[in-house]
């Protein structure tokens, strides 16, 4: 068992950082309720333990099974069982905004996600996560067959059922699905730029690899601010790497404002960038499928 305290550097936190990581085997005879064995091991109150059991920060591993989360605490525990408690009160005492639904279909559904909110939870718990609320707001299983940055807003795909998470993932696998975005960059990405050769299209296209592998992002300059020296751009990725928009538009010197990971001026309406259309080929009816949401405010 180990614990930790330290004082808070989040907003998400009311008070003191509280922060406790701990693995207990289940003696025999295992305990009659598992928020008074918790409280007994942690020093915790057991209102603090029913609040990590409710966001997720407890798991419960069968003997010859693989852990899970736990939320109740009428679970029945056997004797050689694993239960983990992973608690830190800035994770749990943050409030998330909430997804906005835009259509809901059998397989899946469309929501936009406002900045700030995780796509889904790590073992300190996943309240504040779309995985989990879209669960709480439907009552329907939930899967994520791509990502969106915490930080970054807009159009989201959530299946709901397994046939739709295997077939949504593979238009994303397969890169038949179109997704486009709309970014705030420092300066003017103009002619003259090495690294974004001009398409056919007009469009300026950066194919430099990233994490050794090919990376292909397309962008238009929609406007340009002279006075902020800012502009912005409407940008499609026709492939899926990590931070893919944010490092190849900071690659050619022209960093996302609100992006300070990777260069990106400080600004106060938080990272720049919303992802405002996704099209595709409903793999279950044939149709086409567009939707979309206005650009940046």
């Amino acid at each position: 068992m180990s614990s930790s305290r330290a004082p808070t550097d989040n907003a998400c936190s009311p008070s003191g950082r509280v922060r406790q990581e701990l693995a207990i085997r289940v003696p025999s005879p295992p305990p009659a309720r598992l928020t008074n064995w918790l409280a007994e091991h942690t020093g915790l109150s057991h209102e603090r333990i029913k609040d990590a059991l409710a966001k997720g920060a407890v798991w419960h591993a069968p003997v010859g099974r693989r852990a899970e989360r736990v939320r109740r605490v009428t679970r029945r525990l056997a004797s050689g069982d694993v239960v983990s408690l992973y608690y830190d009160s800035e994770v749990l005492a943050c409030k998330p905004p909430s997804p906005r639904l835009i259509t809901s279909e059998h397989h899946y559904s469309v929501w936009e996600k406002p900045p700030g909110l995780l796509m889904e939870g790590s073992r300190f718990g996943d309240h504040a996560t779309v995985e989990r609320l879209v669960a709480q707001l439907t009552g329907r299983p939930v899967w994520l067959p791509h990502r969106l940055d915490r930080d970054a807003g807009g159009l989201i795909l959530v299946a709901h059922t397994r046939d739709g998470a295997a077939r949504l993932s593979a238009l994303f696998r397969e890169r038949i699905i179109s997704k486009q975005y709309h970014a705030e960059v420092s300066g003017h990405p103009a002619a003259g730029i090495a690294a974004a050769r001009v398409a056919d299209t007009g469009e300026r296209v950066i194919d430099s690899p990233l994490d050794d592998k090919p990376s292909r992002t397309r962008f238009h300059v929609l406007t340009h601010d002279a006075a902020r020296d800012a502009s912005v751009l409407r940008v499609a990725i026709e492939t899926g790497r990590y931070h893919q928009i944010r490092r190849h538009l900071a690659g050619i010197g022209h960093p996302i404002l609100g992006d300070p990971i990777h260069g990106g001026r400080p600004d106060p309406r938080g990272l720049r960038l919303r992802a405002t259309a996704l099209s595709f080929v409903d793999p279950w009816d044939g149709g086409e499928r567009r939707y979309e949401l206005a650009g940046l405010d």
